[in-house]
């Protein structure tokens, strides 16, 4: 049996595949220098180490209608014979292997749009339903994105045609009226323009080592994030049994298929005002250190967050000092700034250990 491993992402609400060897490195997105027009994905260039790379928008080369750019877009470049070229995705999820033989079995072009149908060779469940695609060059327009590439590094050099347009300079393309992600606010804007002034000074890159996964979460009006490795699900919360004579931060104990689980607030470890449990509360449920526990959240935002390691600013701008002790730092979400939690340092604390005999 053949296998081959893919890097899995997410576009709007559906997984696809690339072949992990195709993939040289992944950041979040920052702001680019766009194009007057779109020219078959292609969206505009970015100034990488020093070098123009052409970003296309993934979501509008597979056929979906426009949509706004998020701080928790991510940028894969790939390598189309011999070119680099980054591609828009709205999240990336993992590296999975994946049998051949059950991608070319799966092929249906019925199910695949016009659009879609040069770009995916074939659909697999692993265990979601993921759509695989081609190989770059298949369905990349290298001669196009070289011509609009000389044209900006040589602006004398020869037009070229898009679309069956009359022939156009790519100088011309670049539209300094074009506000990169216009319905962001200034701090989401000065993000963006910071990760691109970032990749034009680094000379690092960026491997999916480099990433991590986190649970984005709601709890006390404000966005918090943990390791997913200490996540092993999110659970309703029912039938809770008060446990006596214990704080208020510890809520009780519920029945999860057998196993007693003790369900804790951890609100005031964070210096939030200790609101109670409410209907729509969720719980994650969490093992650190052999700690088993349940803890609360308002509302679970992102099962599986991929978070670049050099994004995390450091924890010295939280609200409080006892904050600050069990943060391991902050990083953008969407339009929003979320607390990086040290989950183990947290459950430790003498005040989460239940005595069960008293």
């Amino acid at each position: 049996m053949q296998q081959k491993d893919y890097l899995i992402f997410g576009l709007n609400d559906q997984l696809y595949g690339i072949e992990q060897a195709e993939v040289e490195e992944i950041f979040l997105l920052p702001e680019l220098m766009l194009f007057s027009e779109v020219l078959h994905g292609i969206v505009g260039i970015l100034d990488f180490r020093g070098e123009p790379l052409p970003v296309m928008d993934l979501n509008l080369s597979l056929g979906y209608p426009e949509t706004g750019y998020r701080l928790t877009d991510c940028i894969a470049v790939v390598r189309c014979l011999q070119q680099r070229v980054g591609m828009i995705v709205h999240k990336i999820h993992d590296v999975r292997t994946v049998d051949l033989q059950a991608i070319a079995s799966s092929y249906d072009p019925d199910f695949l749009s016009s659009d879609l149908e040069t770009m995916v060779a074939g659909r697999v469940n692993i265990p979601e339903e993921t759509l695989i695609l081609h190989a770059p060059e298949s369905w990349i327009e290298i001669q196009l994105i070289r011509s609009v590439l000389e044209s900006l590094i040589h602006p004398g050099s020869a037009s070229f045609t898009s679309s069956g347009a009359e022939p156009t300079r790519a100088l011309g393309l670049l539209d300094k009226t074009n506000t990169f992600c216009p319905t962001a606010t200034e701090e989401v804007s000065a993000i963006f323009r910071q990760r691109a002034n970032t990749l034009k000074g680094s000379d690092q890159p960026q491997k999916a080592t480099d990433f991590k996964s986190v649970v984005v979460f709601t709890l006390g009006n404000r966005l918090w994030g943990i390791d997913s490795n200490y996540v092993r699900e999110f659970i309703e919360i029912t039938e809770l049994t008060p446990i006596p004579s214990c704080p208020a931060h510890i809520i009780g104990n519920l029945n999860l298929r057998g196993e007693i689980l003790t369900l804790v607030d951890i609100r005031k470890s964070l210096d939030l005002p200790m609101s109670g449990l409410s209907n729509s509360d969720k719980a994650i449920v969490v093992e650190a250190e052999e700690v088993v526990v349940g803890v609360i959240a308002e509302r679970v935002h992102d099962a599986m967050f991929m978070l670049n390691s050099q994004d995390i600013l450091p924890a010295k701008n939280a609200a409080s000092l006892s904050e600050t002790s069990y943060l391991q730092g902050s990083a953008a979400y969407d339009r929003a700034m979320m607390g990086i939690l040290d989950l183990p340092k947290i459950l430790l604390h003498s005040e989460f250990i239940v005595d069960e005999t008293v």
